[in-house]
């Protein structure tokens, strides 16, 4: 099912060429014959990505947006669109009676419709690390090599595939830092892996706070204690004991214990 509607701003408040491919965002696709752009955007956390077009009158501005196996209703969509393009920011009122007003350097620039996005963090994070001493259209195709390589196939639309930006988990999980190489991100290869894998523990370590709450750090310390408890077991075999009589009578850490302690101060 497709979803179709229509965004009633003006040019001078959005501008989709002076927003969509100016070095903002780099997965937006435009057929220069119908002005008609397109991508895949997550418009839902839970439901995942839906391929998206957009086009601007440009007479009056409106942008007419169509929704491609729309997964939610209208109200979303435009909810989204709206955060995306970040209009409940009055640009038209910022450029008069702020930018012009301390800086008239602004006289001479055209702002149409110039937006800074509100882009999903993960994508624009990457795209920034693939920006590095680089130009746009580069930028752009190393962008859309993640996603058809390491993303998720979405559907086709007039002859081209559509992907999803894949996660850090789909990163961290099936790219490794030759095929990125590979594929002409060069150094850059190996930040955008770290980066992901460091957000796959960030995240297993927020959801351990969740769990946990504030008696996270007891229960982290306690998976620290058995795990060197494994890994020191055959090590503390082959060791020689040297320690004093009164220092061998130090009570031993019992992780049961702690597990237990643990889940009474939990619940």
């Amino acid at each position: 099912m497709s979803i179709n509607g229509l965004l009633n701003v003006s040019a001078g408040e959005l501008c989709l060429k002076n927003v969509l491919q100016t070095g903002q965002s780099f997965r937006w696709l435009l057929d220069e014959a119908t002005g008609i752009y397109s991508t895949t955007l997550k418009i839902s956390d839970t439901l995942g990505y839906s391929i998206i077009t957009l086009r601007q009158d440009v007479d009056f501005g409106q942008v007419f947006y169509e929704v491609l196996n729309a997964k939610v209703d209208t109200e979303t969509i435009e909810n989204h669109l709206k955060n995306y393009f970040r209009l409940d920011v009055d640009l038209q009122n910022l450029h008069k009676n702020h930018w012009l007003a301390n800086d008239e350097k602004f006289k001479m620039l055209d702002h149409k419709g110039i937006r800074i996005l509100g882009q999903e963090p993960w994508e624009t994070l990457v795209s920034f690390i693939c920006s590095t001493n680089n130009n746009i259209g580069r930028i752009s195709k190393m962008c859309h090599a993640l996603s058809e390589n390491f993303g998720e196939y979405i559907d086709e639309y007039k002859g081209t595939k559509y992907y999803t930006f894949p996660s850090s988990e789909d990163i961290a999980t099936k790219a490794t830092e030759i095929q990125l190489r590979g594929l002409g991100f060069g150094y850059r290869a190996k930040y955008i892996i770290e980066t992901a894998k460091k957000f796959v523990e960030d995240k297993k370590k927020l959801k351990f706070t969740e769990i946990w709450g504030e008696y996270a750090g007891w229960a982290q310390g306690l998976l620290f204690f058995r795990e060197t408890d494994k890994s020191d077991a055959s090590a503390a075999k082959k060791r020689k004991t040297t320690s004093s009589p009164a220092a061998s009578k130090k009570p031993k850490l019992d992780t049961n214990e702690l597990v237990s302690a643990i889940s009474v101060k939990a619940e």
